[in-house]
């Protein structure tokens, strides 16, 4: 995973957001996030499941792509309903308010089906991503977003062990040339596949080498859920952290 958030401020400082590297790293960065959405079930489920036999994960992940699908259905009229009332209301301070819920409702609810909060507030975000409401919820939420991503960072800082970079610097300096030297060629090498220019490719490819905030928190998940050993895991949330 690679970070939308400086990927996007990088090309748009730069002004290439629509030039032909700035397009296929929008594009990789538009399908991790999509990917990110399965991830986090598979995480969850595997920590609910309580084991790593296929059968048990698999129940488990059919319960909730099921759960989800339903909170699918069913968030997207009532979110459209909700934002059109408000709307009409004519209330700057109420439209924030009511996004603020939306987020926080969803979460909830599908917390409540057995799947992770943050799997309730990408859904969230996706329905109001294909709303008519999408560009005015974008501007309002911009200020939360922005100290949010810093109280995030935070709580993954709070979440790293120090002493791991003493105890394992080799290992954290591999995760770093994982990140620097074999993600640029597997985007390279996607961008050649994909049919884009060699060098629109390359610059993709240099673009996208690090990691990134969804990484951070899959990451994150598996080493409080015990997926990850904090041996591995701890020098690869380093590893992570350093590259972005």
């Amino acid at each position: 995973m690679s970070s939308t958030a400086v990927t996007l401020k990088q090309l748009g400082e730069q002004g290439e957001i629509t030039s032909r590297h700035g397009r296929l790293a929008l594009g990789i960065l538009l399908f991790q996030d999509l990917a990110t959405l399965p991830l986090l079930i598979l995480a969850d489920a595997w920590s609910r499941a309580g084991t790593a036999a296929p059968l048990a994960i698999v129940d488990k992940m059919l319960v909730a792509a099921i759960a989800l699908g339903a909170a699918v259905v069913i968030a997207r009229p009532l979110i459209h309903a909700g934002f059109s009332r408000v709307l009409k209301a004519r209330s700057s301070e109420l439209f924030l308010l009511w996004v603020l819920m939306t987020a926080l409702g969803t979460a909830y609810a599908v917390h409540l089906v057995g799947l992770a909060p943050p799997i309730g507030a990408f859904i969230a975000g996706l329905v109001i991503g294909e709303s008519d409401f999408r560009h005015r919820v974008e501007e309002d939420v911009r200020p939360f977003r922005d100290v949010l991503v810093g109280v995030f960072f935070i709580s993954v800082g709070l979440s790293i062990d120090l002493s791991v970079m003493a105890e394992f610097p080799g290992t954290i300096f591999l995760w770093v040339l994982v990140f620097f030297l074999a993600k640029p060629v597997l985007v390279f090498v996607t961008g050649l596949l994909a049919g884009a220019h060699r060098e629109a490719s390359a610059r993709t490819a240099v673009i996208l080498a690090h990691g990134g905030e969804f990484g951070l928190l899959l990451l994150t998940l598996a080493l409080q859920s015990g997926l990850v050993e904090p041996t591995l895991g701890q020098p690869a949330l380093i590893g992570l952290a350093l590259t972005m």
